[in-house]
């Protein structure tokens, strides 16, 4: 008995062994493997919450945690430097910094300037538009005082501003209390909805400008000379050897933030050689490093899902097929013919952004989401690259259509026995006579012939009626003459 059970205890040992090593394994294979990025899970990225969109369209492409309220830091910046761009002239307009700016500047935030002795002064006299430059790039936070006064007349007048605007982009779950991120309780946004204001800002090309610049020159102040400011703690948009793996070439913004609560926050921007653009959130990372990383894992899942089109590559897969009459019965197509596209206008917006699996659903709607008109009748004869009919597509609502001819793919021949079309004889009294010329043997065939049959049908008819004339007519008995009394 003792030999069973401890031969019984071996193999419950070997089995759980087994089942180790099994899930060890299942965990080796579940582990993120940059070449194929399309396998990105949840559990793959350091950050508490994300959200990967497709710029163009709002198309949420990935997510984590999107609606969890969290600590925005200074990528709040992102709203600030946006309300300047609309609410001012910027590249001629001149911010004075003020006593309460500084003041108010919390002692262990970043400040504008490489140095000490390149921080803001104040009454100092800064050109707007490079005082966006550099907080952007610094995040700096004495820069964003300075920019909530001018624009804004004064902070809290300025932040009501930053409120209204992000309910008016849709943001339903973000509050603002100061215009440069630094930690307040009931300072809180969401992953989407900072996704939603990012999209909004990078359409406005100076905004799109400063967010990708890595270096600026700051013009002299009366109080300062000319300042250099570098991105120097971006690794997304730097290439730094030690954080190789963070750089990524194809990114083009946007802003980094941190705070001890926040962690470490990252909104991203890309565009491909193809020209599909993705913006990313992530928020509550680990480390500096984590937050670039989580960003160049995003951007390679969407950019993977992604493809730009066109209605005339989704055409190829679908292309209009017409059947032809009276074509020639030696025909090898039996009358079916393919139409081709050939651009009628500017085709250079002819430009549509999708998934992978979606072209096979824009190639079958792709009649539903155009219109297509027919110039000419389906008969033959038909002539190579002659044009059918055209086909419309309107990128958005009231814009100018792109149109394509639909051309004929070959040639079908007419039957010989058939009588001539209408485009036919039109043709041929434009050149001349529609009449053919007249011939013996159409006076023969078409004008003696019906008349030799006409005369003989007459004849036969006058016989007829004389063979009916002979016929023996029969006597009428007169009655005789009868009286009555």
């Amino acid at each position: 008995m003792k030999d069973r059970g401890r031969h019984l205890f071996i193999r419950l040992t070997a089995v759980l062994a087994v089942l180790c090593l099994l899930c060890l394994q299942a965990g080796a294979l579940a582990e993120y493997d940059p070449n194929y990025p399309d396998m990105l899970e949840m559990q793959d990225l350091n950050c508490t919450a994300c959200i990967l969109i497709e710029a163009e369209t709002g198309t949420v492409v990935f997510e984590k945690n999107p609606d969890v309220a969290m600590y925005p830091a200074s990528t709040t910046k992102i709203m600030t430097v946006l309300l300047a761009l609309e609410n001012c002239d910027c590249e001629n307009t001149t911010a004075t910094v003020s006593y309460n700016a500084l003041f108010n500047t919390p002692s262990d935030s970043s400040r504008l300037g490489e140095s000490n002795d390149q921080h803001l002064i104040e009454g100092e006299e800064v050109n707007l538009l490079d005082l966006l430059y550099g907080t952007m790039m610094h995040s700096a936070n004495d820069g964003a005082l300075v920019i909530a006064e001018c624009v804004g007349g004064s902070v809290d007048n300025f932040v009501y501003m930053m409120n209204e605007k992000a309910g008016m982009l849709g943001c339903t779950n973000t509050h603002f209390t100061n215009p440069h991120g630094y930690h307040d309780d009931n300072h809180f946004t969401t992953a989407r909805d900072m996704a939603i204001i990012a999209r909004y800002a990078m359409e406005n090309p100076v905004f799109a400008d400063i967010a990708g610049a890595t270096s600026y020159t700051m013009r002299a102040t009366n109080l300062n000379g000319r300042r250099r400011i570098t991105l120097s703690n971006n690794f997304f948009r730097t290439n730094y050897s030690e954080f190789a793996d963070c750089y990524y070439e194809a990114g083009t913004g946007i802003k980094t933030g941190y705070t001890g609560a926040a962690g470490y926050c990252y909104v991203g921007s890309a565009t491909n050689a193809q020209g599909v653009k993705l913006i990313s959130v992530v928020f509550g990372c680990k480390s500096r490093a984590a937050s670039f990383r989580d960003t160049v894992k995003l951007m390679n899942y969407g950019f993977s899902q992604y493809m730009i089109s066109s209605i005339a590559e989704i055409y190829l897969t679908n292309p209009k097929v017409i059947e032809i009459s009276g074509f020639d019965t030696a025909d090898p197509g039996v009358g079916r013919l393919t139409l081709n596209l050939r651009p009628r206008s500017n085709t250079s917006n002819d430009r549509i952004i999708t998934t992978k699996s979606g072209l096979t659903a824009w190639s079958s709607r792709l009649y539903d989401v155009t219109v297509t008109e027919f110039t000419r009748a389906f008969d033959a004869p038909i002539t190579e690259k002659e044009v059918m009919g055209t086909i419309s597509y309107y990128p958005t609502p009231g814009a100018e259509p792109i149109v394509y001819d639909l051309v004929a793919s070959r040639s079908i021949a007419r039957r010989a026995d058939l009588a001539p079309t209408l485009e036919q004889i039109m043709e041929k009294a434009a050149t001349g006579s529609p009449f053919p010329k007249l011939t013996l043997e159409i006076v023969l065939l078409d004008l003696a012939l019906p008349l030799l049959i006409l005369a003989g049908f007459v004849f036969l008819l006058i016989r007829l009626f004389k063979r009916l004339d002979r016929r023996p007519k029969k006597r009428v008995i007169k009655p005789k003459q009868r009286y009555f009394t």
